[in-house]
């Protein structure tokens, strides 16, 4: 995720807005975070983080091709 010691990645999950939402652990003592951030710093050996990805352009569809089957 961007931390130089390890990371592991518990879940994941789309918001309704198409934003991709991650939860784990770092043990990394610089894990990126956001300003204005809980907390922004390593406590402990390891901590729990929430990351939110979204993205500038989200298009959901759907496309129907007949006459293939």
């Amino acid at each position: 995720m961007g931390g130089s010691n390890t990371e592991y990645g518990y879940g994941i999950a789309i918001g309704p807005d198409g934003a991709i939402y991650t939860t784990g652990v770092t043990f990394s003592a610089d894990f990126p975070t956001t300003t204005g951030a809980y907390q922004t710093t390593l406590i402990g050996s390891g901590d729990a983080f929430v990351t939110k990805t979204a993205f500038a352009f989200y298009k959901q569809f759907s496309l129907s091709i007949k006459g293939l089957f």
